[in-house]
């Protein structure tokens, strides 16, 4: 009951957000239809979690990602409340070209340059402070160094397609083999596997590889 009587309050704002989304962009009638049922789920959830934290009363709110198809409900529900909202950054959030509004009070941001492309895009600075990742210590390992010109490069790899991660470990590979004194380092997805790499890292021996069981504060 609770839940139709939120809904009656938004749902003339709501049929008329989805017809000027078919007249401006051209949106179809099946489109309208299910992106319709997935709004009407959300604030379903939005209810539930209104009725949640009432009873449960966080002190805060964090999330990985404050856009994910619940964690949204979640940090909308805690911004209603008064509940300060925090969020780290995961893919899509990343600007200029996937850049999503951010919903949480504060993001946090691993350094200064992603403190410099949010602001950018119109996020106050108080909004944006940096945590870092305190997943990874300084440095990332003990590993030897050849003199003060040495470098470590550490590769981030995103979950593509397995064929264009070996293509870019072997660009990796090539461009740094040639180069003297870097340590080349790479990370791998949390949801990857050393031995994916194992084809190309015997003709890569320089390049270390690192996944998410050899990080570590310690």
């Amino acid at each position: 009951l609770k839940w139709r009587k939120e809904y009656k309050s938004i749902k003339r704002e709501l049929v008329l957000t989805l017809s000027n989304l078919k007249q401006v962009y051209g949106f179809n009638d099946v489109t309208l239809t299910a992106l319709n049922r997935y709004l009407k789920f959300q604030t379903l959830h939005c209810v539930a979690l209104t009725q949640k934290f009432n009873k449960v009363k966080p002190k805060y709110i964090l999330t990985d990602f404050d856009r994910g198809r619940y964690n949204n409900c979640v940090v909308v529900t805690g911004n209603k409340l008064a509940i300060p909202t925090y969020s780290f950054i995961h893919g899509s959030t990343e600007p200029p070209t996937g850049f999503i509004p951010i919903l949480a009070n504060k993001l946090l941001c691993w350094g200064e340059i992603q403190v410099k492309q949010f602001a950018s895009l119109g996020i106050k600075l108080e909004r944006l402070p940096i945590v870092g990742n305190g997943k990874i210590p300084s440095p990332p390992l003990s590993i030897k160094k050849h003199g003060h010109n040495s470098l470590d490069i550490c590769f981030a790899g995103n979950n593509i397609a397995m064929n264009e991660r070996l293509a870019l470990f072997n660009l990796i590979g090539d461009a740094t083999r040639k180069i003297n004194h870097i340590d080349c380092i790479m990370k791998i997805h949390p949801a990857e596997e050393k031995i994916n790499y194992q084809s190309v890292q015997d003709i890569n021996s320089h390049i270390k590889i690192i996944d998410s069981k050899d990080l570590s504060n310690k």
